[in-house]
């Protein structure tokens, strides 16, 4: 959904440059954090400990990491 998302709206503008960076602005935060921390998350959900702590900030950081990504290009 994500990649098709971006990919609708960088179609938009002219280049392929510009459509490369938007998914890749996207795409890059996504699969190397969010999916990681959301996984972990519930894999070990109704546990607690550090990890589930750090898989959660790891999660605050990724949104406007993403975001800032994003406007970035």
């Amino acid at each position: 959904f994500i990649i098709l998302f971006t990919g609708a709206v960088a179609s938009s503008t002219i280049g392929l440059k510009d459509i490369l960076g938007v998914i890749g602005a996207t795409a890059g935060p996504v699969i190397c954090y969010l999916f990681p921390a959301l996984l972990y998350l519930k894999q070990t959900a109704g546990k607690s400990g550090k990890l589930r702590w750090a898989a959660v900030g790891l999660l605050v950081v990724t949104v406007p990491t993403t975001i800032l990504s994003l406007a970035a290009v």
